[in-house]
């Protein structure tokens, strides 16, 4: 009975662990990302209901706002929020946003939703900075989703072919040891450097790095990756500002003709998802967004802190 007794408690400890408020928190994932994942979704789920009040106690007071349309500052994103509730004459809320999935590593936590701004569908990525379990950092890359596709790929789900994210994680499934998420970063700064070579023999490279089946959801791609190993040019040079990785997930942001200092005029920047499978690129996401010059805030559409000066030190 003793050890019957001893066992019982084992299980019992071991379900306790792999739970958390939000539901199951799978075994060896970090739980402090788990918890900053909360915040994240206790974020959208009070946005959703416009409670302001609410949203106060998961935003700091010294909340920094990069994001293109939005003004600076946690009493802007509240006001904003109230605002979104509001309906055109034909009903049509101002904006509505459901998050799709997420990934988080150190500090930050990164997100995918789909947004219906009053009809109209957005592909929004969302970049949070957290302190002290608040949302202290934002800022956000988005586009119109183009509803003329050149694959049959859901524009969201994982997965080839015609999907549904109802009923997929939101949160990442797969724990992996440290080493392994820098290689898979390594696998998504590979594709840009082969890519971009001038040498053809070096671009075919990109072969040994993606699956055979690597999966586009870019409404204007192709399957598979030979496309980019036969084009005529390289692509641009692309700088990667910064990239997030979790289980079988790398997050990468990228500018094309990237310079340092103050950006006075329209600015390229590019969004990729990777889901990673065996070492291999195996599927894709990409968010392009031109940045116009005149923005809601003046803080850096891709630094840190409140500076129009670009500087990604912290």
């Amino acid at each position: 009975m003793k050890q019957v007794a001893i066992a019982a408690a084992i299980v019992t400890a071991a379900l306790a662990v792999t739970t958390s408020g939000q539901g199951v928190q799978r075994a060896g994932l970090n739980p402090a990302l788990e918890r900053n994942k909360d915040v994240l979704e206790r974020y959208f789920t009070l946005a959703d209901k416009g409670d302001v009040a609410g949203l106060a106690g998961v935003v700091g007071a010294g909340y920094i706002e990069h994001a293109s349309y939005a003004a600076d500052g946690r009493d802007a994103l509240l006001k904003r929020v109230t605002e979104n509730l509001q309906v055109d004459d034909a009903g049509a809320r101002r904006e509505r946003s459901e998050l799709i999935r997420m990934i988080a590593e150190h500090d930050q936590v990164w997100t995918y939703s789909r947004v219906n701004a009053a009809g109209t569908a957005i592909a929004r990525i969302e970049m949070f900075r957290l302190e002290d379990g608040k949302i202290a950092e934002h800022w956000t890359v988005q586009e119109k989703v183009n509803r003329e596709r050149t694959n049959a790929n859901d524009q969201w789900a994982v997965g080839k072919g015609p999907r549904s994210v109802e009923g997929q994680p939101k949160r990442v499934s797969k724990a992996v040891s440290p080493a392994e998420l820098e290689r898979n970063k390594l696998v998504g700064r590979l594709l840009f450097q082969y890519a971009e070579a001038t040498d053809t023999v070096e671009r075919k490279k990109l072969l040994d790095i993606a699956t055979p089946e690597y999966i586009q959801h870019n409404a204007r791609g192709s399957d598979g990756i030979q496309a980019f190993t036969t084009r005529p040019n390289p692509l641009p040079h692309h700088m990667n500002v910064r990239m997030l990785a979790e289980g079988d997930f790398v997050w990468s942001l990228n500018v094309p003709d990237f310079a340092q200092g103050a950006r006075e005029g329209i600015e390229r920047v590019n969004f990729n998802q990777w889901r990673i499978e065996n070492g291999r690129l195996a599927e894709h996401w990409g968010t392009y967004e031109s940045v116009p010059a005149q923005r809601l805030n003046t803080n850096d559409f891709l630094g840190y802190g409140r500076t129009h000066t670009r500087d990604f030190t912290r």
